[in-house]
């Protein structure tokens, strides 16, 4: 009987565990959370995985059949951070470690995890298995990644707040120092906006920082920072800041944007922005971040007291420098419908002939305030606003033109040569084809017409593996290397261009007067010129003396007038 009875105990509790287990693995099975076990190989292969797995959009039965099959469920972007913690699990009693990732689901969703690794040792410390629980923790990082946006922004405008801006401001400062790229600040606070709030009421002022923070976004780069500061008062960090122009373009379009008219509850507004300026470079480098930002709000006073509704720089002499650069841009821009532009042309003489072999043109501006701007004054300038090509258009147009004015008249012209700039070479078959119309409007040929383009514009040509100067010389047009000897220097350029003049830079010609071996270079130039069949042009010879003083009788010679 007592036998029995212990049997019959025995078997009541092994039904009761049995019981428990089941119940158990119901809980499992129904629990968000997943279980599983990895082998302690250095594959870490999976052994077990719980059937709700299936939540995920994987079926276990899969997972089990291709062990390492889970790796590649991990987010491209984290894998190497998942990879190293289980490459940690298997040294020798590594503790137990926690890792947060995403996880790509069967129905290609991303989804957050927090993944617990625990190492299962025998007795001497080697890895068996790593048990493991994965929680989705989605929604959890949902709420986290909301609280910390309301952190770094601003709650009416959406835009960074002033913590985020001071920090980014920092950042940007220590940078900068150890010689990252510059930057701005343009400090901005709006005109007349307490005037909106004591008529319309305190919800249109609210609407109307809205919409100047959406104006705000459009204009200005991802990688530049806009922020409300408090109150009217906005800032944005410009980054990449190579010049204090860009700083006066982006704060142009910041006044006309924001100041055009507002609808307000019905009504039409219209407010102001006064804009200080700050920019951090080597030359101008403050002490610390707040007093760039000081610097920024003083200049912004200063804008103010001086009429609102404008911008000012911090430096007083670069303030007026910018601005006249700016209103010399947009001068250029109107010049050439106002036909404020002419072509002069300089003669290309044989001195033993005194046959004129060419003319060159160079390009004046009759300033209507200025008078007579040479080409260094405003070629700069148009080449970085990007006016390069129609100005460069119009030149070569007008040259032609004037070539073919002459032939007409009976002067005996051979060519017409005309500066280039890479900007038009960079134009690709869109210059071709000027250059064609231009040769074929005034019945030209494209051995009447030379191309002049600097060591630099060369060196930017090559670069950019660009073959328009090949393709032109296969049309017939003449290529010639200006101011030869001064930057980029290449014996390769002669070569592969087909040039067919070098133009021996000023500098190269005057120092061969006085110093021997300044003579010596400008007889090599002269020796190689003639043993590769190029003609030399001497910038700056204006006298047969001179000639027959500084380059051989033997060779083909020509001076340029000036």
């Amino acid at each position: 009987m007592k036998t029995l009875a212990e049997l019959i105990g025995a078997s009541i509790t092994r039904e009761r565990h049995i019981d428990e287990l089941r119940n158990a693995n119901t809980i499992v099975q129904n629990s968000p959370n997943i279980l599983y076990r990895l082998r302690g190989e250095p594959s870490l292969p999976m052994i077990y995985v719980s059937r709700n797995v299936v939540q995920l959009g994987y079926d276990p039965a899969e997972l089990l059949n291709s062990p390492t099959l889970y790796q590649s469920y991990v987010h491209p972007e984290d894998r190497s951070r998942v990879q190293a913690a289980l490459v940690e699990l298997l040294g020798l009693n590594a503790p137990a470690a926690t890792v947060e990732y995403r996880i790509l689901t069967g129905g290609g969703e991303s989804r957050w995890v927090e993944n617990r690794y625990t190492p299962v040792r025998d007795a001497k410390g080697r890895l068996l298995e790593v048990e493991g629980i994965m929680v989705d923790v989605t929604e959890r990082k949902a709420v986290e990644e909301k609280i910390a946006r309301l952190a770094r922004t601003d709650a009416l405008t959406g835009l960074a707040n002033r913590g985020t801006f001071n920090d980014r401001l920092k950042q940007s400062f220590a940078a900068a120092q150890r010689g990252a790229e510059w930057f701005a600040i343009l400090y901005l606070d709006l005109d007349r906006f307490k005037e909106v709030n004591d008529t319309l009421g305190h919800p249109a002022g609210d609407r109307l920082l809205q919409e100047v923070a959406e104006r705000l976004q459009r204009i200005t780069r991802e990688t530049d920072l806009a922020a409300r500061l408090g109150g009217d008062e906005f800032a944005v960090l410009q980054s990449n800041w190579n010049e204090s122009a860009a700083a006066s373009v982006l704060a142009t379009k910041i006044i006309e944007s924001l100041s055009a008219p507002y609808v307000l509850a019905g009504n039409e507004v219209r407010v102001g922005v006064s804009v200080g300026i700050a920019g951090c470079t080597p030359d101008n480098m403050p002490a610390s971040a707040d007093e760039l930002l000081a610097r920024a709000d003083q200049a912004l006073y200063r804008a103010k007291e001086e009429g609102r509704g404008q911008y000012r720089f911090h430096t007083a002499a670069l303030d007026l420098e910018t601005r006249e650069r700016v209103e010399l841009v947009e001068d250029l821009r109107m010049a050439l419908g106002r036909q404020q532009f002419e072509v002069i042309y300089q003669t290309q003489v044989e001195l033993s002939s005194g046959r004129i072999t060419g003319m060159e043109a160079l390009i004046r501006w009759n300033h209507p305030a200025r008078g007579i701007l040479l080409s260094p004054a405003f070629l700069p300038i148009a080449e970085k606003s990007g006016l390069m090509p129609a100005l460069g258009r119009w030149v070569l147009d007008k040259a032609c033109r004037q070539l073919r004015e002459w032939r007409n008249a009976g002067v005996v012209v051979p060519l017409v040569a005309v500066n280039v700039d890479f900007a038009q070479l960079r134009a690709g078959r869109e210059f071709i084809a000027d250059v064609q119309d231009s040769l074929a409007r005034w019945n030209l040929r494209p051995a009447d017409l030379e191309l002049d383009v600097t060591e630099l514009v060369l060196a930017l040509t090559t670069l950019a593996q660009s073959t328009v100067l090949e393709d032109l010389h296969q049309l017939g047009v003449r290529i010639a290397i200006d101011d030869f000897g001064t930057q980029y220097s290449s014996l390769n350029y002669l070569r592969r261009y087909h040039i067919s003049r070098l133009r021996i830079a000023r500098p190269i010609v005057e120092s061969a007067r006085s110093d021997p071996s300044g003579a010596a270079l400008l007889r090599a130039i002269t020796g190689l010129a003639a043993e590769l069949g190029v003609e030399v042009i001497a910038d700056g010879v204006e006298s047969e003396s001179e000639h027959n003083r500084f380059v051989y009788q033997e060779l083909r010679t020509i001076a340029r007038g000036q």
